[in-house]
């Protein structure tokens, strides 16, 4: 069973990997306009307030005690989930 630290890491790890994909897929979205510019940026800002409760979470998790570990660890995976499901949207704009 995985320590503490390896849960946080790995779940650090994840995210790191996808922020880099989101920096190339926003490189790529600023060279578009007109209305696919417009929910781009609709789907960006989504993104990241994704990121942002993930981010919180994870926090949470690393301050977690013993008594809520398991509940939090759960949150901050399904957080990452949706991360990779609006990330997955976004990508779908460029196919």
């Amino acid at each position: 069973m995985p320590t503490r630290d390896e849960v946080v890491e790995k779940l650090k790890q994840q995210i790191d990997a996808l922020n880099s994909e989101v920096d190339a897929l926003e490189a790529r979205a600023r060279k578009t306009s007109g209305e696919v510019e417009a929910e781009l940026e609709k789907q960006r800002a989504r993104l990241e307030e994704q990121r942002e409760d993930f981010y919180a979470r994870l926090e949470a998790l690393k301050q977690a005690g013993d008594d809520n570990w398991d509940r939090l660890k759960h949150e901050a995976e399904h957080a990452l989930k949706a991360v990779h499901n609006s990330f997955n949207y976004f990508k779908s704009h460029f196919r």
